[in-house]
């Protein structure tokens, strides 16, 4: 079986939760927190910030709310 690292950060300001709209392919509109796969021989953390250098040109800062989390919870 094949092994994929993959990493996502929650990041919390001001009552508010960061986070993208997937702008493409199967999940094209939905909610995502910045975060994706591990590129060869990159750290964790390494990967989370480029992840999150790639998601701030789409940024939206949203009220974390319930009608967020229930957003959430929906995903399957």
């Amino acid at each position: 079986m094949k092994t994929i690292k993959v990493v996502a950060a929650l990041i919390v300001h001001d009552g508010r939760i960061f986070a993208t709209k997937q702008g493409y392919g199967n999940w094209r509109g939905w909610w995502e927190f910045p975060g994706g796969k591990e590129e060869a021989g990159e750290a964790p953390e390494e990967a989370l910030v480029r992840e999150i250098r790639e998601h701030l040109h789409s940024v939206k800062w949203l009220p974390a709310d319930d009608v967020i989390l229930d957003d959430i919870e929906k995903l399957p």
